[in-house]
């Protein structure tokens, strides 16, 4: 009996022959080929990784450009901003005067090209330069 169980072994692992090779030679060729597919993907996926992540920093470098672009303008207005004639020229704006400062009011719509003064005529000075600028100053207060 033990005679005939080795012969149905020995006959079961002939059986399991494929082509030239036998069944260990087989799986060692297979692992190889499964090795050398693992080994192709993993260089293959390092590659497209490494094309995506320069496509990255190509687009993050211009995107830095730009925000260090509009940085510098900022900064730029930001200290033109914060110069004294500045702050004086937006508080004169918004209405605010200095202390014992006369405000004057223009009323009346006065397009934006129009003359202040529509008529051509010379005045003639009944008192010289010191009396026009005086009577001018009476007029505008």
């Amino acid at each position: 009996m033990r005679h005939a169980k080795a012969f149905k072994r020995r006959l079961f692992l002939d059986e399991a022959k494929v082509g030239a090779f036998g069944v260990g030679k087989a799986l060692i060729l297979g692992a190889i080929l499964f090795f050398g597919g693992w080994l192709l993907y993993s260089i293959v996926s390092g590659y497209i990784q490494d094309r995506n992540m320069a496509q990255q920093v190509s687009v993050l470098s211009a995107q830095n450009a730009a925000i260090a672009k509009q940085d510098l303008i900022i900064r730029k207005q930001l200290a033109i901003a914060t110069t004294p004639q500045n702050i004086e020229e937006q508080e004169r704006l918004q209405g605010y005067v200095k202390p014992g400062e006369k405000v004057f009011v223009v009323v009346g719509n006065l397009a934006p090209n129009q003359p202040v003064h529509k008529s051509n005529k010379k005045v003639k000075s009944k008192g010289g330069l010191l009396y026009d600028i005086l009577s001018w100053i009476k007029e505008v207060i």
